[in-house]
């Protein structure tokens, strides 16, 4: 779920990537009047399915054009479920960056599905 600026609830399954002592969500979705929406979760230090407290640095860009507005967090905290199956993101502020002008931050939590073919490789 997103609230904020950007303000939506994320159904479809997501690209998740296992590599190296990383894991990673990719999100992207494309709304509407040209504008593109892409987020990056990384939780760092992984090491398999655990919960990972303040190890979670998250990505939000919206852009449209040389327009770009982006919020960020480093001390989130994120879940990765057995087999790799989902990560559950506990309830995380994201501030907007300095240089944009988006000032109100976004509101990310929620269970991310991994699609069936993402995370047991690496890329």
């Amino acid at each position: 779920m997103f609230s904020g600026p950007c303000n939506f609830i994320e159904t479809a399954a997501v690209r998740c990537i296992r590599q190296g002592d990383d894991f990673y969500i990719y999100i992207h979705r494309k709304f509407a009047h040209g504008w593109t929406f892409d987020t990056d979760i990384n939780v760092e230090y992984y090491s398999g399915s655990n919960t990972y407290t303040n190890l979670t640095d998250l990505y939000i860009q919206l852009s449209k054009g040389e327009s770009v507005d982006a919020w960020g967090q480093h001390q989130a905290t994120a879940t990765v479920t057995e087999g790799e199956h989902s990560l559950v993101l506990q309830l995380t502020t994201a501030p907007g960056y300095a240089g944009t002008l988006q000032v109100e931050p976004e509101l990310i939590s929620g269970t991310f599905v991994c699609r069936s073919n993402g995370s047991k490789g690496t890329t």
